[in-house]
């Protein structure tokens, strides 16, 4: 079935911070016209300062706001914060599969249980921000990394690759997740098999 405004107001408080409602009116907008990545034509604009927002292209990359307006087409308006929510708890998986490959024993499980006592990632998760979404990017990305470096399968490196792209794509802080991955994998020297690997 289909969730509903009252549904939503259920679970949910009111999502009226200022880049919420940056981020849903975009989201509003690139629904109506796919390239339409701007707030130039719309009310908020009048109170924002328009040397940053009176721009013909948002700065800041889209990928969020593209998953924003697909859930936001798909199950309601007012769902629009199960992107950061789905991401906040899938950030639990990737952490989880990050810790197994560095750590043997209940340390992975130990990692999980503490991450779900930061007071920031369940603020961002539960708010409609970049920030859940591009830790999870960011988390599959050096998971993808460790398991590639781990089996040596090209398929791996590329998926990794996929996801970092995910990340610079929804942040440009993303492109950062490169240098611990360019760590793991030349830490103990470089050869040709490595290279080919940074290639996929």
């Amino acid at each position: 079935d289909r969730i509903t405004a009252s549904d939503m107001d259920k679970f949910f408080f009111p999502h009226i911070e200022n880049d919420e409602v940056i981020y849903q009116t975009l989201a509003d907008k690139v629904s109506d016209d796919p390239f339409d990545y701007t707030l130039r034509g719309t009310p908020i604009l009048a109170n924002l300062p328009k040397m940053n927002y009176d721009q013909p292209l948002f700065h800041r990359p889209p990928l969020f706001v593209y998953f924003l307006a697909l859930f936001r087409n798909i199950l309601g308006k007012d769902s629009g914060v199960l992107v950061s929510v789905f991401a906040g708890v899938l950030i639990f998986g990737a952490l989880y599969g990050i810790a197994r490959k560095l750590y043997p024993g209940k340390t992975a499980l130990a990692s999980v249980i503490l991450l779900s006592f930061c007071p920031l990632s369940l603020f961002c998760s539960t708010r409609i921000l970049i920030d859940a979404l591009l830790t999870l990017f960011v988390a599959l990305t050096v998971w993808g990394f460790l398991e590639a470096v781990h089996t040596g399968r090209k398929i791996t490196f590329a998926l990794s690759g996929v996801a970092m792209g995910a990340a610079i794509l929804t942040k440009e802080p993303g492109l950062f997740v490169a240098l611990p991955c360019a760590y793991i994998l030349f830490k103990d020297g470089f050869d040709k098999k490595k290279g080919i690997g940074l290639a996929y």
